[in-house]
């Protein structure tokens, strides 16, 4: 029953040293993972096609040596057939490689940058080194291609929570609903300790059975069964979940989700029958009472649940029921704000009101249950009113007349915000009252920065006081987390959660708004590219010397950390230290990833693993950011994180072997001094079998057969293809693996979805919008120029037509409402050449006998390719 404890306790067993290794473990395949990606972005024409192609197949065979090489050493020494550690970690670089490859194969031939195709295909690859070394990492990499290769086929997540697709959204809560049987099933196999991969699955089991009706009128004969499936269904969901996650398997993190879910039910519900009735005014505060209400009494019960488990833990609540109560009041506020503003009340009187309430509800003891739902919600919501009610007084914050009231007020409205802090003791009551006192610091401070009241002065202001505070903040927030800890002063952690998560949100906005700034040039060779990433990563480039904080602080905490680990050198401690800062020095600017690193760091010193996910979820989202940014070109983003990432593999190879040796020693040492023998290699290990070795070749030869097919099919294509060529008008996005790309949009699609629609409406078909994808064969006429244009349309191949040179059959499919696509529409080019390529007026296909097409190149107004 102490799930959590347990996890703490496997956390933090090892000494710094160890937790050091397995953090640069991960990192390092993370980091080189990402590199690999990016590089297959960048588009790198240094290289020629099949060199790419071949080099990253290499690379996917010596990250599959890796793991047989590690687990042949592991199963030696040990006599147990299993993946360790380093085998784990390559499997997971080959499964991410995988993905790369993949990616590379559709850059490289053009076959379209819409990725569902590509994520499917990874996902049935991925299961091979998954059963070769079931672990967290790679079950949680299957989950997320999976579903992420579901919702870029339906390419609408947010359409699917609406009634109209609730027997889709039905279908995909049920694949969900299977793959967590499966990973509940195999929890122990896949060693998930934290429960990572049935909490995600429990997401997507839920929400999308929200049923949010987006105001539509249905006619269709299933609306009634719809309808009541909209009701009934989230409410069986519910209790059945509730009911396993209670009694059989008990998961607090699931039984919070559950009642988040639930209230978000009753909140879609609660808006689509009281609308009916056109009770706005009123409506918005039964709803807000609703929601509150089903949050409350699921918080309670789940608080029940953990005392009753855990007698000895008193009156100490869960962090994720902190989590729940922050969203819900959070939406409660919202719709508060909203009922206040439609009835024309004050927002400061009506939050000075709800402040005296809470108060005297909380000191009376009249608050039904132990965990003060009801005061606490009252008293932020207060505080909310409260500091909406500068938005409602003061219109324009650098206006010289206003803003000596507006900092007075804003100051005092944070200290009433700290007040409640420290007549409150719920946790979620503290974070949220010190969050709104933190930014109401931050504001004041801001309107002394505004130089003017425009909008672009205001935007500066608002940049400059975020880039130089998150350093400042970040620091207070480690201060408040080592004090709550060696001084075990909890109600010191609310501050410093409050203060890590302003400085989280403050260096969010940052990154995006240098996402948008253009960097150098994409670099041509190896020498270049070297001096490109080091003029890049200038720390103090921006003028801020808090970017010294940042870099400083993560060798500082390991310093700190090891200074009295027993076994722990002089020399290591430095060296780990100086290594450390190194690395930091090197990411420079992007402060996202490096809080993140502090995070982690911060956490196994405060023996705080709550901590160490959200750093680490830090980092992978500001890693994603990083992908986006344009001050480095995706080839030096490559560079950077390959760099990283095999640092950091050396530095755990090093250091493993650093500490078994020692460890051998020690033991050598023991057995002497007991006058024990040493035990010699056990026998069984040269016995030893596993599915590793068997499903890592079945794996490497799949991935390989796959590869290689698809080059050699498309290369056939290319040789042998019939030449067409169509006119197009492009334009520019990125993809989200494969680079940057032009949308083409051809002038044929125009006359096919003419065609078909007329074909449509011959057929008197109602239901063309909704209807599946389907394939169609366009026949082309070629000119004398060799540009070709529509001569007819057919739903099978017509055999009866002669290839003759002036004619060619092309396929194209239709979609919902009245889409039309080619083989491709995207045409994938070297990052920094968008100008060049933008000339483009046609595009240049290869088309196969049966009709399969290739994007072979873009052509100029005299058909001359670029």
């Amino acid at each position: 029953m102490q799930v959590q404890d347990d996890n703490l306790k496997y956390l933090f067993l090892n000494k710094w040293q160890g937790f050091l290794v397995f953090l640069s473990l991960v990192a390092g395949v993370s980091f080189a993972s990402s590199g690999v990606i990016t590089w297959v972005a960048a588009n790198w024409d240094y290289f020629s096609s099949l060199q790419k192609l071949y080099g990253i197949q290499l690379l996917f065979i010596l990250a599959c040596l890796t793991a047989f090489l590690a687990y042949w050493r592991y199963t030696r020494k040990t006599g147990h057939a299993k993946a360790g550690l380093g085998s784990q970690g390559a499997l997971f670089l080959a499964a991410v490689i995988t993905g790369a490859l993949l990616a590379l194969i559709g850059q490289v031939y053009q076959t379209g940058a819409d990725p569902w195709t590509l994520f499917a295909i990874w996902s049935a690859l991925i299961p091979f080194f998954l059963l070769a070394a079931p672990n967290a990492a790679i079950a949680l990499l299957w989950c997320v291609v999976m579903n992420l290769a579901w919702q870029l086929y339906r390419e609408d997540f947010w359409g699917m929570l609406s009634r109209e697709y609730y027997y889709q959204a039905l279908m995909y809560a049920g694949f969900n609903l299977l793959l967590l049987v499966l990973a509940e099933c195999n929890i122990a196999r896949l060693g998930d300790r934290f429960r990572l991969v049935p909490r995600f699955l429990g997401f997507f089991c839920l929400w999308p059975l929200l049923g949010m009706d987006d105001g539509n009128i249905y006619d269709t004969a299933t609306s009634g069964l719809t309808g009541l499936l909209v009701w009934v269904i989230p409410v069986l969901v519910f209790a059945a979940g509730f009911r396993y996650y209670s009694r059989k398997r008990v998961d607090y993190f699931m039984l919070a989700n559950l009642v988040g879910f639930l209230s978000a039910v009753v909140l879609v519900r609660s808006i689509s029958f009281l609308g009916l009735w056109r009770m706005l005014d009123g409506s918005l505060f039964m709803i807000a009472s609703l929601v509150l209400l089903t949050a409350g009494m699921g918080v309670a019960a789940i608080n029940r649940l953990y005392r009753k488990n855990n007698p000895d833990r008193g009156h100490k609540s869960l962090w994720p029921v902190h989590l729940l109560m922050v969203c819900v009041v959070m939406v409660v506020s919202l719709l508060f704000v909203l009922f206040l503003a439609i009835m024309n009340v004050s927002f400061l009187g009506s939050g000075i009101s709800l402040l005296v309430i809470a108060s005297v509800i909380c000191f009376s003891g009249k608050d039904p249950g132990q965990e003060g739902v009801v005061s606490g919600s009252l008293a932020l919501i207060g505080l909310g009113m409260m500091a909406v009610s500068l938005l409602e007084i003061h219109n324009d914050f650098f206006r010289p007349d206003k803003v000596a009231v507006l900092r007075l007020q804003a100051s005092a409205i944070a200290a009433v915000s700290m007040a409640v802090y420290v007549m409150f003791r719920q946790v979620w009551v503290r974070f949220l009252s010190a969050t709104q006192t933190i930014g109401l610091i931050l504001l004041v401070l801001y309107t002394f920065m505004g130089g003017d009241d425009s909008y672009g002065a205001a935007e500066a202001a608002f940049f400059t006081l975020s880039l130089h505070a998150v350093p400042w903040l970040a620091l207070a927030s480690v201060v408040m987390f080592v004090g709550a800890h060696q001084y075990e002063h909890n109600a010191l952690r609310p501050l410093a959660w409050a203060l890590a998560v302003n400085a989280l949100v403050l260096t969010v906005l940052n990154t995006l708004e240098l996402s948008g700034q253009s960097g150098v040039e994409q670099a041509f060779g190896p020498v270049d590219m070297f001096r490109a990433v080091l003029a890049g990563l200038n720390p103090l480039k921006a003028g801020n010397w808090g970017n010294l904080v940042f870099q400083c602080l993560p060798a500082v905490l390991v310093f700190w950390g090891m200074r009295k680990q027993e076994g722990a050198g002089r020399w290591f401690t430095w060296l780990v230290a100086a290594l450390v800062f190194v690395l930091c020095l090197y990411w420079g600017n992007d402060n996202g990833v490096v809080y993140g690193l502090i995070l982690v760091l911060l956490a196994y010193q405060c023996r705080d693993w709550v901590l160490g996910g959200t750093g680490a979820i830090a980092m992978i989202g500001f890693l994603w950011m990083f992908y986006y940014q344009m001050v480095l070109s995706l080839l030096q983003k490559s560079f950077l994180l390959l760099g990283t990432g095999l640092v950091l593999l050396t530095v755990t190879v090093t250091c493993r072997h650093w500490l078994r040796k020692g460890r051998e020693e020690h033991d050598m040492e023991t057995a002497q001094a007991t006058e024990t023998p040493p035990q010699p290699a056990s026998v069984a290990a040269a016995k030893a079998r596993g599915l590793l070795p068997l499903m890592t070749v079945l794996g490497m030869v799949s991935v390989l057969t796959v590869a290689n097919w698809g080059i050699w099919t498309h290369e056939a294509i290319l040789r042998t293809g019939q030449r067409v060529v169509l006119a197009l008008a492009p334009v520019d996005p990125r993809s989200l693996m494969q680079g940057d790309y032009m949308s083409l949009n051809f002038e044929l699609v125009n006359h096919l979805r003419t065609a078909v629609q007329a074909t449509q409406s011959a057929n008197k078909d109602k239901d063309a919008n909704r209807q599946k994808p389907r394939q169609g064969f366009a026949i082309l006429s070629i000119d004398d120029k060799g540009v070709a244009s529509l001569a007819g349309v057919s739903q099978t191949y017509p055999s009866m037509i002669l290839a003759d040179g002036k004619t060619v059959i092309m396929r194209y499919k239709t979609g919902p409402f009245g889409t039309v696509s080619l083989a491709s529409h995207e045409y994938f080019f070297p990052e920094g050449q968008g100008s060049h390529f933008a000339q483009a007026k046609y595009g240049e296909f290869r088309v196969r006998k049966d009709g399969k097409a290739l994007l072979s190149g873009l052509l100029d107004e005299n058909l001359n390719r670029l």
